[in-house]
């Protein structure tokens, strides 16, 4: 019987047949030999389980199927472990790339620290024809290759949002299973559901190097999802629910101006989420919606200090924040009819409404 692979390489992919080429080809090209990859197509209606079978037949360590059913995000994510035979695994994005090294550097950091529970790198956004939009950072408190814990990841992301990059994760497979596995009833914050898990019981770590290039692209999932999200990010209630659970810890280590400054951040981040969120409702013309998210963004304008200006941004502010929800209110739709008449297609970024490109 062949000896199982040291680390598996697992692909979730759903509707990437343009990517998904590329994703493969630089997961083939690892440096680390003992490697085993697996693709798995949540029932794509394009092209993209042909696109994995055609590897498969001439490259014996690629195996793939395709799922029945369509099982989401967590499900898919899910299956794809389940099947892996590694004793380390990963999850490529079916429509990103990745450096030749990137295995064999996260492998190396984990077995020369076993406390670890999962090893990160950090990522470069590209477009949909690899061009490169702008880098990922890690928050400026946040040490690159040294250990993190539960407190200072939850700490830092309340400040900085999630830094913390999912397709570039590796972990042990017995950490996985420990946990069992990640939240399919989760959508798009499943990935920062299971790394706060994970943190609970050990620490990871964050290498230095951009091994990752994570795709940014108006025919991905995630992004059409959030271009036209209407509700708020199911990260928040989230991120409510470790900081009341993590209080007494995180008093312990942060100072009480620290933890307000922290709660004032975390607090900016849902209001400039419900503020867009607003936005995508006035644009698609759901009153009653609109008209509940501007009840709860004036609620929680008392939570944050009315001039509250965050460092990382000239151009924030919560005044910023209630001009744009209410040019959202009078203007916007009329402006984005006429920008459209024009030939531009409106898109939602993490970071704002912007007109991108021509259809």
């Amino acid at each position: 019987m062949p000896e199982p692979p040291l680390v598996s390489v697992c692909i979730p992919t759903y509707e990437n047949a343009r990517h998904l080429s590329a994703c493969i080809e630089s997961a083939l090209a690892q440096t680390c030999e003992h490697l085993e990859i697996l693709v798995a197509d949540d029932s794509s209606t394009d092209d993209s389980h042909a696109i994995a079978q055609r590897y498969a037949r001439v490259d014996s360590r690629l195996r793939c199927w395709r799922n029945e059913s369509n099982l989401g995000l967590g499900g898919n994510w899910n299956l794809c472990l389940e099947r892996a035979r590694g004793r380390y695994v990963m999850l490529f994005h079916g429509d990103d790339v990745y450096a030749p090294t990137v295995v064999e550097q996260l492998l190396g950091s984990l077995r020369i620290n076993p406390r670890l529970g999962a090893a990160f790198t950090l990522a470069t956004w590209i477009d949909e024809d690899n061009r490169i939009l702008r880098p990922m950072h890690v928050p400026p408190g946040v040490a690159h290759g040294g250990e993190l814990d539960y407190c200072q990841v939850l700490y830092e992301t309340l400040r900085y949002r999630n830094f913390l990059v999912c397709p570039s994760a590796m972990l042990p497979r017995a950490v996985w299973l420990e946990l069992g596995g990640f939240d399919p009833t989760r959508c798009f914050s499943v990935d920062l559901d299971m790394w706060l898990r994970l943190l609970q019981r050990y620490p990871v770590t964050v290498l230095p190097q951009r091994l990752v290039s994570c795709r940014l692209s108006a025919t991905h999932a995630t992004f059409r999802f959030h271009c036209q999200r209407t509700q708020l990010d199911e990260s928040f209630p989230l991120l409510d629910q470790h900081l009341e659970a993590a209080l007494p810890e995180l008093c312990q280590r942060y100072t009480a101006a620290q933890l307000d400054q922290a709660r004032h951040m975390h607090a900016y981040w849902r209001l400039k989420d419900l503020a867009f969120c607003h936005a995508n409702a006035v644009l698609s013309r759901q009153q009653a919606q609109a008209a509940a998210l501007a009840g709860q963004f004036h609620a929680l304008r008392r939570a944050v200090p009315p001039d509250y200006r965050p460092t990382f941004g000239p151009f924030d502010s919560v005044p910023a924040l209630i001009r744009l929800r209410r040019v959202a209110k009078r203007r916007l739709r009329a402006l984005v009819d006429q920008l459209s008449r024009r030939g531009l297609a409106v898109y939602r970024t993490r970071h704002g409404l912007r007109f991108l490109r021509p259809e």
